[in-house]
């Protein structure tokens, strides 16, 4: 689900910004599929480091969150090195966690055993 799925106006000023009526629609719609956000995703035009306003205003602001940035606009979908992962710890903190090492997903896409 992208987020100007959930809010037709999220990307309108250049940043995300979902309303709160479009996150009820998230959780209805996670409920109705028996499904949960694991965590979020978004690109930065550089690195994967997080700006001031990742901080102060998490996408989902429950303890444990994963929000996930993709470096250089996530050009590649399958460089995963370097991409920047962090989880909320609430009260606008955040621990950085390791960028992901999937070496199988990898190998499977170019062929190799």
């Amino acid at each position: 689900m992208f987020y100007d799925d959930i809010d037709p106006e999220a990307l309108a000023t250049g940043i995300v910004r979902l309303s709160g009526h479009a996150m009820n629609a998230v959780w209805e719609t996670c409920a109705a599929k028996n499904m949960e956000v694991l965590a979020d995703i978004h690109t930065h035009p550089d690195g994967a480091g997080q700006s001031r306003s990742d901080q102060e205003h998490p996408m989902v602001a429950t303890r444990g969150h994963v929000a996930l940035i993709a470096p250089r606009l996530a050009r590649s979908p399958f460089d995963l090195a370097g991409v920047g992962v962090y989880r909320y710890r609430g009260a606008k903190r955040w621990d950085v966690l390791p960028s992901p090492r999937l070496r199988w997903l990898d190998i499977s896409i170019r062929g190799e055993q």
